[in-house]
């Protein structure tokens, strides 16, 4: 095999992203992001656009794909003193979770 050329696509922020972000975050405003990455993936996009900041308490919920936790687990987690929270929700988790109406209001309560 030959390889006769590569690209790569980078998808830039915005502008001032991150910085009206902070400010959202500041303001005390819950913020929901939803994207179909992997984990990872929207992990380090969380820290570029400045949703997510390395005080935070970072709290992941995917069914044990990844190493996340429960949701009664990362709830109860979530109570801790903390700059910031954040969880971190696979869709498949999300799933579950949704179509379980006593999980589902747990985690409307917990977010």
């Amino acid at each position: 095999i030959e390889v006769l050329g590569a690209t790569a696509i980078e998808d830039k922020l915005q502008e001032q992203v991150p910085e009206t972000i902070e400010k959202i975050r500041k303001a005390g405003i819950k913020l929901w992001v939803l994207t179909g990455d992997k984990l990872e993936t929207a992990r380090n996009i969380g820290y570029s656009t400045k949703v997510l900041t390395t005080e935070m308490n970072i709290q992941t919920l995917d069914n044990g794909e990844e190493g996340g936790s429960s949701l009664a687990s990362v709830v109860q987690n979530l109570q801790a003193e903390a700059t910031g929270h954040a969880m971190m929700v696979t869709g498949k988790a999300l799933t579950g979770i949704l179509d379980d109406p006593g999980k589902k209001q747990e985690f409307l309560g917990a977010s």
